[in-house]
């Protein structure tokens, strides 16, 4: 129940669409699929019979222990070095039952996340995408730029229970924050944060946990301690420096990273 109808060959791990691929949405999942031959891989009988008895050790042998679910794959963003836009346009957002019957088919994952380049914060079911990914027992994450949430989106991550949550922070520098998000402030994704801080206070939750990611890029090196030092002041103590990653057309080329 890993495959979406094409033909079977070996890929990236983190490349490898779990079923229910539809159109513009691809999921993503991660795991010990390289290890299993395609053959192996039973065909899903998706719907709402149940599985054959002799089919289930091989489903379970085979579900992926880190899942990335793209809830959506609009985002008001358009940062310089991701590909959304070129490969997904306007983007759309997962049925709800999609997503539904994608976690309930998973056996024991370990980590869910919540996203891939759309911006999860405006999914509109995804309070209850957060709990049904918390019921499989799995750790759930994922990465938002921040900047766009209203507060009803930022109070269900925190009501919702989401384990982990990763900020994608760039730059402390007003104008080159406009020039790699395409558009907003840092103040946006400041007060976000504050707003955040304060809500779990108030309900005395020690979730999301907080995370600050960002994308190392020759022009935005020199922003690499302002953002380390706003973590600090927060009380964030990981930062994670990730690379420019070429997963399509970006609008530019990188000529320093790539």
């Amino acid at each position: 129940w890993l495959l979406c109808g094409e033909e079977p060959r070996r890929r990236p791990a983190h490349q490898f669409p779990i079923a229910g691929l539809c159109g513009l949405n691809p999921c993503y999942c991660s795991g010990g699929l390289e290890a299993i031959p395609m053959e192996k891989v039973p065909v899903p009988l998706l719907g709402s019979e149940p599985l054959p008895d002799e089919l289930i050790p091989d489903l379970v042998a085979c579900c992926p222990k880190t899942v990335w679910i793209e809830l959506t794959s609009a985002c008001p963003f358009d940062c310089v070095f991701c590909s959304r836009k070129h490969e997904r346009g306007s983007g759309q957002h997962m049925s709800f039952p999609l997503c539904e019957s994608l976690i309930r088919q998973l056996h024991r994952p370990e980590v869910i996340r919540l996203n891939y380049s759309g911006e999860s914060l405006h999914y509109p079911h995804l309070s209850d995408a957060i709990r049904l990914a918390r019921g499989t027992g799995a750790t759930t994450e994922l990465v938002s730029a921040l900047g766009s949430a209203t507060q009803a989106a930022i109070e269900s991550l925190v009501d919702a229970g989401l384990h982990r949550l990763s900020v994608s922070i760039h730059s402390m520098d007003a104008a080159q924050f406009r020039v790699i998000y395409g558009r907003g402030d840092i103040s946006d994704i400041r007060d976000r944060l504050d707003y955040l801080r304060q809500y779990e206070t108030e309900r005395a939750s020690k979730y999301p946990e907080i995370d600050f990611a960002f994308v190392a890029m020759h022009e935005n090196l020199s922003q690499l301690l302002p953002v380390v030092e706003y973590a600090r002041t927060l009380g964030v103590t990981h930062v994670s420096i990730d690379p420019v990653i070429r997963r399509g057309a970006a609008p530019l080329r990188f000529p320093h990273e790539l």
